[in-house]
């Protein structure tokens, strides 16, 4: 995938849940947008931080740590990561 092109919502949740699976060892986890790391055991720390930095590599964007912190889930993913590849 590339920066500065947008994508929709299923297209980005999609490629996040590519990104997760391996990370936690789960192939058979379904996100949804409603999720948060606290409702997946294998989702912690050093999980959050690998998935955050192959999220910047697969959209060819940069994540703020501040903005990192603040997400609530899923779904404040996906919207951050809208934000970023349509360039706000």
């Amino acid at each position: 995938m590339e920066g500065g092109r947008a994508f929709s919502r299923a297209e980005i949740l999609a490629a996040i849940q590519e990104i997760v699976r391996p990370i936690l060892g789960r192939p058979d986890i379904v996100l949804s947008e409603g999720m948060a790391a606290r409702d997946v055991p294998e989702w912690d720390s050093l999980a959050h931080v690998t998935i955050m930095v192959r999220v910047e590599e697969k959209f060819a964007i940069r994540l703020r740590a501040a903005e990192i912190v603040r997400l609530s889930g899923v779904g404040a993913l996906i919207d951050l990561v809208e934000r970023r590849t349509a360039g706000i």
